[in-house]
């Protein structure tokens, strides 16, 4: 463990509880970056999510000519590209520039679950240990209200091997 900063770095698809996690982490004290997306519609109390990293995110899925809901792997070798070493070093700008002196903060943004190994690097580059919390929903929440109804259920590994 470095002797530098705790990043808690909240991992998830779209949907799945990361923002009230996010909060909750930062409630408790947890700093988050300074330039979060506004809250919506379908988010009245915020993502917890941080514009510029949104961005820098999307700028990398698409240089992997992918976007966030792509089933695809990231093509072999990626995140060794010169791209992705530039879009590095945007990335510890943001932290620096962005984030207040901590000894804990938290990041979360659902596209990280494609992106671990870049940040992973990036929060080393930064001097933080990164401390990756994983949030999972329940299927049977959809499993409930669906009750009744004419369904199938898929399992992803099955999906795959079929």
């Amino acid at each position: 463990m470095s002797g530098g900063p705790r990043a808690l770095v909240v991992l998830g698809m779209h949907r799945s509880g990361t923002s009230v996690l996010a909060r909750v982490l930062h409630e408790l004290g947890a700093n988050a970056l300074q330039s979060l997306l506004e809250p919506a519609d379908d988010n009245p109390d915020g993502y917890m999510e941080s514009a510029e990293v949104v961005s820098l995110d999307n700028r990398l899925l698409e240089a992997a000519g992918l976007r966030w809901f792509d089933q695809a792997p990231m093509p072999p070798g990626f995140f060794d590209r010169f791209a992705v070493r530039r879009l590095k070093r945007r990335a510890l700008q943001i932290l620096r520039d962005d984030l207040p002196s901590s000894d804990t903060f938290v990041l979360k943004d659902p596209r990280f679950c494609r992106l671990v190994p870049f940040w992973s690097a990036v929060l080393e580059a930064f001097g933080a240990t990164p401390h990756w919390i994983l949030v999972l929903r329940h299927p049977l929440e959809a499993e409930r209200q669906t009750r009744g109804a004419a369904r199938t259920i898929v399992l992803f590994d099955d999906l795959l091997r079929e």
